[in-house]
């Protein structure tokens, strides 16, 4: 996990945005394309909030 970045701090963020019990793939994969807590927070506060792993990813890969 620490080759793709995600670090004990990057899983602590993810649960302070609300997700919990990420598997070791989805956790690599949110910080592959740069979703990060910050961004889950950036995005709660513009309205869009539960958001899935996948959509999290699709708005990332879209420049949003």
């Amino acid at each position: 996990m620490r080759d793709h970045g995600v670090s004990p701090e990057f899983v602590e963020g993810m649960k302070r945005a609300g997700y919990t019990n990420l598997a070791i793939e989805e956790l690599v994969r949110l910080r592959n394309h740069g979703v990060s807590p910050e961004y889950v927070e950036k995005m709660k506060s513009q309205g869009f909030k539960n958001l899935s792993i996948d959509q999290l990813v699709k708005l990332r890969s879209s420049g949003i």
